[in-house]
């Protein structure tokens, strides 16, 4: 095992959205493009009395009507301890890292080369 510490990492934080029982996608965030107010999706039966309090209360103070869907983002520098399998030891070589992660029961997305 290798153990890599790290002071003043980059880290970057995706948030794409609540997943549903609907499928894999999650449902991306609804936003203004010009004031950066949060909206819920727009699929529903109907508007509730909160959200016509919310709509208004946007086109009293905003403009812009550009609703876009987006993904969430923040980048924060932080101290990471890498917790590595010995690859050697394992004999696990690049060429091989996802046929490895496939007897582990790692999803196929989650692998990436640690060597580069």
């Amino acid at each position: 095992m290798v153990l890599q510490w790290e002071r003043g990492a980059d880290l970057t934080i995706l948030n794409r959205g609540r997943t549903t029982a609907s499928g894999p996608v999650p449902e991306q965030f609804m936003i203004c493009t010009s004031c950066g107010m949060w909206f819920e999706p727009r699929a529903g039966t109907g508007q509730t009395q909160a959200r016509k309090k919310r709509n208004d209360w946007h086109d009293r103070r905003c403009a812009n009507h550009d609703l876009q869907y987006s993904v969430l983002k923040t980048e924060r520098r932080v101290d990471c301890l890498q917790i590595l399998p010995d690859m050697e030891d394992l004999d696990i070589r690049p060429d091989n890292l996802q046929e490895f992660a496939s007897r582990s029961g790692s999803r196929a997305g989650s692998v990436r080369n640690i060597h580069g």
